[in-house]
């Protein structure tokens, strides 16, 4: 189990319902962000800079829809998963074992971690996050994204890289890893006053990012 010192261990938390959540598993063409089967451990650079950059993108789309400030959404989505990177980096092992649960076992990898690593990539981005002294804003995004109603401060913030995390997962733009599509968190949905209607009109203003994302990708490539 991975020893981590400057944040407390987070709470366990009982899986979430599976009733709206998709399968992704099967859709032809994505590539989990750890290689696949063939390379257990190994973070599929590709599909996770896609996603992060997608996320950071798409949450300055529509930070100003949801009354959120401009100038740290971009980032924000940019950072969430940064605890995956040290996993991969530092412990590739014990993300070979995390995958391959998820894949066998269904559930999110959120779940998995805290049951074979007994943290999650959330909290060891948090401890990352705190030793290069991140502003506190970025810190509560990238500690509370998956949950966000404990979040103390900076809820509105966290609750839109939550609900664009997972639009972004939807929509297929990249891969964080899971084998099943999270349901948004009914405190972010409760937190902006979104239906099904109005996240309806975030997921046309996400999709409209992705292209910009991709130019983003392509020129940081060259």
């Amino acid at each position: 189990m991975l020893q981590t010192r400057l944040l407390p261990q987070p709470r366990r938390h009982p899986p979430r319902s599976g009733r709206n959540r998709k399968p992704r598993h099967d859709r032809p063409g994505l590539r989990a962000p750890w290689g696949g089967a063939r390379r257990p451990g190994r973070l599929d650079l590709d599909a996770f800079w896609k996603h992060t950059i997608g996320t950071g993108f798409a949450a300055k789309a529509i930070a100003g829809k949801l009354q959120v400030e401009l100038e740290s959404a971009f980032l924000a989505g940019v950072l969430h998963d940064l605890g995956k990177t040290v996993l991969h980096r530092y412990f590739s092992d014990y993300c070979g074992a995390v995958l391959q649960n998820v894949r066998r076992d269904g559930g999110t990898l959120l779940d998995a971690e805290q049951a074979h690593l007994g943290v999650t990539h959330a909290h060891i981005g948090a401890q990352l996050a705190t030793l290069w002294q991140f502003a506190e804003n970025y810190l509560s995004v990238i500690l509370h994204h998956h949950q966000p109603a404990e979040a103390k401060k900076y809820q509105r913030l966290v609750c839109l890289i939550h609900v664009t995390d997972v639009l972004c997962w939807e929509l297929e733009f990249g891969s964080g890893g899971d084998s099943e599509v999270p349901e948004i968190d009914e405190h972010a949905l409760d937190r902006f006053g979104l239906r099904e209607r109005g996240l309806d009109h975030l997921r046309e203003a996400v999709k409209a990012e992705f292209e910009n994302a991709e130019l983003f990708l392509a020129a940081l490539s060259n």
